[in-house]
């Protein structure tokens, strides 16, 4: 069967796959290529992604695999920080930690409990183990007061090289091995071309191989709210070279892709562990913190479009009535 034919079949069979169906959470392949980075795809609201993660870090054997976790949601401002509380187990209120993710250029993707549940449990499996692992801030160092509008802007056209210099100096220099947590598009292996952008965009993990030639296994995530078929799951943990989803281009999964690379091209893993329903659940403190809604709407205020847009819905939910 020609590859069109058979990629146009499996898109088929996604979009009227039982939604209901459940595997069990996908098991980390015990025959992973030999790598340097494992880099798992993030997904802002969902819940998989952080699932798939602790389950690699609690699994002692395998965690010992890895020196580093590497993430998008923390600032490199606050890289001792989370070292004293994390690596030296200093007794460190939560309040003083939240500034690592909320201090960032996306602070709206990181309100989800699932990141501050992160560092609460790699804290405690290091307070028990003896091979720790240490979180690796990634997003380059700024500060949110007195930040314009255009200055943010240069900082998200330059951050992909920034993270790219910043796991080159803080885990490929000191040649260590490490697990890479960031939003998927952060991830794929080779330039792309997103929709209303008329550059090629070069990732994180395609600037590292470009300047670093870096053995990196990427794991893509699951997107959609449909359920893949039985045949084509295995047991969610799914090689892209051995499968038919290796050869669907991923515009066709994601309106945001307008150029034609296929799965295998982007990603080596497909992590499938059941339709995608972006249920993630909001920290508790970031809806209780009235001081937080404050500085949400100032600088939504300053960044407006897409960011004021989320910042509104969310605060507008809380029946938040601040300086507006």
């Amino acid at each position: 069967m020609p590859c069109n034919q058979r990629w146009v079949i499996l898109l088929v069979l996604m979009s009227f796959a039982a939604s209901s169906a459940q595997p069990a959470p996908p098991a980390v392949a015990d025959d992973l290529p030999e790598h340097q980075l494992l880099v798992i795809g993030d997904v802002h609201g969902s819940a998989m992604p952080m699932e798939l993660l602790l389950r690699l870090i609690e699994d002692e054997a395998n965690a010992r695999k890895y020196d580093d976790i590497v993430v998008e949601f923390g600032n490199q401002k606050y890289q001792s920080l989370a070292d004293d509380y994390l690596l030296h187990g200093k007794s460190i209120d939560l309040a003083t930690l939240r500034p690592i993710w909320r201090d960032t250029l996306y602070f709206m993707a990181w309100q989800y409990a699932q990141y501050e549940n992160l560092f609460l449990r790699l804290r405690e499996l290091n307070q028990q183990r003896q091979h720790k692992i240490r979180m690796v801030l990634a997003e380059p160092e700024f500060e949110w007061k007195g930040l314009t509008k255009a200055q943010w802007e240069d900082l998200t056209e330059t951050r992909e090289k920034g993270y790219a210099e910043i796991i080159e100096q803080e885990v490929l220099a000191q040649e260590h091995t490490a697990i890479l947590m960031f939003g998927a598009f952060h991830t794929v292996k080779q330039d792309i071309t997103i929709a209303g952008y008329d550059k090629p965009f070069t990732s994180l993990v395609a600037n590292l191989i470009h300047r670093s030639e870096v053995d990196a296994v990427v794991l893509w995530p699951h997107l959609a709210p449909t359920a893949l078929p039985e045949d084509v799951i295995g047991n969610g943990f799914i090689n892209l070279k051995n499968s038919l989803l290796g050869e669907v281009p991923l515009r066709q999964l994601t309106s945001r892709l307008v150029s034609a690379e296929t799965l295998e091209q982007l990603a080596d893993y497909y992590v499938y562990s059941g339709p995608e329903d972006n249920a993630a659940k909001i920290a508790p403190a970031a809806n209780a913190d009235s001081a937080w809604h404050d500085e949400v709407w100032r600088r939504s205020k300053i960044l407006g479009g897409r960011v004021e847009q989320q910042a509104k819905i969310w605060l507008d939910g809380l029946g938040y009535q601040g300086r507006r």
